[in-house]
C-alpha cells in the first residue's frame, strides 16, 4: 500500500515538473518576445537648446525636454560644475544628446578631466539609464612667469618672436594666458608649468639663434675690414706692378737693338718686361679674388642686418 502511495507521488512530482517546465518555457518565450517588440519601438526624440553653462543645468534641460521616464541620467557630484558650451539639437534621442557630454573639460582649479557617459538598458523597456563618469588627469599647477624680449627684439621682428610664441598656444587645448607690453617689452604669461616651460624653451632657442646671428655678424664685419685692408694693398701692389710693367717696356724700346752685339742685352730686357707682366696679372687677378669675397661677404651681412651695404 505504501509501496503505491509512493509510485504515485513520484508521477504526480514528474507531472508537475513537466507542466512547470512548459510553463517557463511559454513565459520566457512571451518576455523575448516583449524584448524584442520594445526594441523594435522608436527611441523617443526630443529638441535641445542650452545657452550654455554648467553640466547638470545642461542634463535638467535634456529632462524637460522629453517624456517623463525616458531620461534617467545619473551625473557624478563632482561633474556638475563643469562648464558647457551652448548646444542647439533637434529631433535627437536621448542617448545622442547625452553622449556629446563626452569629452574633456577642465575643472575650476584648473585640473584636466575627462568626461564619459555610461549606457544601460533597464530590462525589456527601450528606456536607458546613463551615467556621466570622470576621469581625473594629473593636476597641472597654474604659475606665472615674466620674460625680457629686449634683446630678442634687436635681430627680430616682434611678429616673428611673438608669432613663435603663439605656437606654443596651439599645442594645448586649454590656453595659457599670454600678454605683451610693447612700452617694456615684457611678455607676461600665466597657465600651466608645461605650458610655461615650453615658452622658456622657445624663448632660449630664439636667444641662441640670436646670439648666433649677432657672432656671425660680427665675423663678417671682421672679414669684410681685412678684405678691404687687402684690396688696399691689392690695389698698392697692383699700381707698383704696373709702373714697373711700363718702366721694363720703355727701356725695352730705349735699349733694344738687334745688332748681335746687343741681343745678350735684349733676351735680358725682354724677360724683365716678362717678370714684370706677370707681377701685374697676379696683382690683377688677387684684387678680382678680393673684391668677389668682398662682394659675397657684404651681401651676407646685408641680408643679416636687413640694410644696404
Amino acid at each position: 500500500m505504501i509501496r503505491g502511495r509512493f509510485r504515485l507521488l513520484i508521477g504526480t512530482t514528474m507531472v508537475l515538473t513537466l507542466i512547470a517546465g512548459q510553463v517557463d518555457k511559454v513565459l520566457a518565450q512571451a518576455e523575448t518576445k516583449e524584448v524584442k517588440e520594445a526594441q523594435k519601438r522608436p527611441a523617443a526624440r526630443l529638441d535641445v537648446d542650452f545657452a550654455g553653462g554648467k553640466l547638470i543645468d545642461y542634463v535638467e534641460t535634456i529632462r524637460r525636454s522629453c517624456p517623463k521616464g525616458t531620461a534617467n541620467i545619473v551625473v557624478m557630484s563632482s561633474a556638475k560644475e563643469l562648464e558647457v558650451p551652448p548646444v542647439s539639437l533637434v529631433s535627437v534621442t536621448v542617448e545622442a544628446a547625452v553622449r556629446l557630454l563626452e569629452g574633456m573639460y577642465t575643472m575650476p582649479s584648473g585640473r584636466k578631466v575627462g568626461a564619459d557617459v555610461e549606457a544601460y538598458r533597464i530590462g525589456a523597456s527601450p528606456d536607458m539609464v546613463f551615467k556621466v563618469a570622470l576621469r581625473f588627469y594629473k593636476f597641472s599647477r597654474i604659475a606665472s612667469s615674466v620674460w625680457s624680449l629686449t634683446e630678442l627684439f634687436e635681430g627680430q621682428s616682434e611678429s616673428e618672436v611673438l608669432g613663435a610664441i603663439d605656437v606654443v598656444q596651439s599645442l594645448f587645448s586649454g590656453k595659457a594666458e599670454i600678454k605683451f607690453h610693447p612700452a617694456t617689452k615684457l611678455l607676461i604669461a600665466r597657465g600651466t608649468k608645461e605650458q610655461l616651460g615650453l615658452v622658456q624653451q622657445v624663448i632660449d632657442q630664439l636667444i641662441q639663434s640670436e646670439e648666433k646671428k649677432q657672432h656671425r655678424i660680427l665675423k663678417l664685419r671682421l672679414t669684410i675690414k681685412k678684405l678691404m685692408d687687402q684690396l688696399q694693398e691689392g690695389m698698392t701692389a697692383k699700381i707698383n706692378a704696373d709702373a714697373a710693367l711700363a718702366e721694363a717696356k720703355v727701356v725695352l724700346d730705349e735699349e733694344g737693338s738687334d745688332k748681335p752685339e746687343y741681343r745678350s742685352d735684349m733676351i735680358e730686357l725682354k724677360s724683365d718686361v716678362k717678370r714684370a707682366q706677370a707681377q701685374y696679372d697676379l696683382a690683377n687677378d688677387r684684387l678680382k679674388r678680393i673684391n668677389e669675397q668682398l662682394k659675397k661677404a657684404q651681401d651676407v651681412l646685408a641680408e643679416l642686418t636687413g640694410s644696404n651695404l
